[in-house]
């Protein structure tokens, strides 16, 4: 998808993505962005601002209609020489369910009306560089088949597996920062970070445990930070983004930390500037923020892009001040 603004109706294949998703971090852009393994039904789908309850009741009056069932992926398919694909053995049930979304929202045509068939497929990548796509084919190829235990439309973003995408998008760039995808490497520079806190800097195995879990965050939902890196030097001084939190998938917070090297230049005004204007793209309507009281610095970032103090709830380190971003 070329634009972040757009969305799209799929299937949510995550039991893919243990397989896959090494060569699509690569070679799908979608990967990058946050989505998992996936097929899609309908794209383009109705832009994600104008997801509301009536659209979701028209998704939910089709999710009724049909029933979970097991899928399996043997073989691979091509279009032309730039995407590679996973077919499905039984392509007659997801053929149904796109006709079927086809039949819900007759406004939007599957790829703009540009193909008479749609072929129901998994992208592994695409690309001009045909020998890597060929080398993925070629590492997948000997674990085939790959089976998903169940997969049925579901109306909304909270863990179901079709879903009107609204994911934020997670590469970004800025006047000085880009902002990427998590790779399990990080853990290179993220103990260090954790260390800054105070205490020692945590194991390396420890670490990956962190990492990982943002993975499969990642993989689940899309709501993960973005890890900042300043584009001149080419370091990582730290993570931006929106995490789940004490908030919810639909209403996320707003994360930072940076190393302190990189406090004082304005970095983590500039990325959070650019998270939450994708995350105004998705169509959500209000971030959160929750920062310790004593936390002056972390204030003055989040009165930059409006986020003013909502209420207090405390634990037993003190005061959290949950702060409010209203996007529409």
């Amino acid at each position: 998808m070329a634009d972040e603004r757009e969305s799209a109706m799929v299937v949510e294949l995550p039991e893919l993505d243990a397989v896959l998703d090494e060569y699509r971090f690569e070679l799908d852009p979608s990967r990058r962005w946050g989505m998992p393994a996936h097929l899609t039904l309908l794209y383009p789908f109705v832009p994600p601002a104008d997801v509301d309850h009536a659209v979701l009741s028209r998704l939910e009056a089709v999710a009724t209609r049909v029933n979970p069932f097991e899928s399996e992926f043997d073989n691979f398919g091509w279009f032309a020489d730039r995407v590679v694909w996973l077919a499905p053995s039984h392509p007659g049930q997801f053929k149904s369910l796109i006709l079927q979304m086809m039949d819900a929202f007759p406004e939007c045509h599957p790829y703009g009306g540009a193909f008479g068939e749609v072929t129901p497929h998994v992208t592994i990548g695409e690309g001009d560089e045909r020998d890597r796509l060929r080398a993925a084919v070629d590492a997948i190829r000997p674990q085939l088949p790959l089976r998903v235990s169940s997969a049925s439309p579901v109306a909304g973003h909270d863990g179901g597996v079709a879903t009107a995408w609204q994911r934020v998008r997670l590469d970004l760039e800025t006047e000085r920062l880009s902002l990427r995808s998590w790779m399990a490497t990080d853990t290179a520079w993220h103990r260090h970070l954790v260390a800054e806190r105070g205490g020692a800097i945590p194991t390396l195995e420890a670490d990956a445990k962190v990492v990982a879990g943002v993975l499969a965050a990642d993989r689940e939902h899309g709501v993960v930070p973005s890890v900042v890196v300043r584009r001149e030097e080419g370091d990582a001084i730290g993570y931006c983004g929106l995490v789940v939190g004490r908030a919810t998938i639909d209403e996320p917070e707003l994360a930072f930390e940076l190393f302190r090297m990189a406090h004082g230049n304005g970095y983590a005004t500039e990325a959070a500037a650019a998270v939450v204007s994708a995350a105004a793209d998705t169509g959500r309507e209000r971030l959160w923020s929750t920062v310790r009281a004593w936390n002056t610095p972390s204030f003055r970032v989040l009165t930059k892009p409006g986020f003013v103090r909502h209420h207090s709830t405390w634990d037993d380190r003190g005061e959290i001040v949950w702060n409010l971003l209203e996007l529409r």
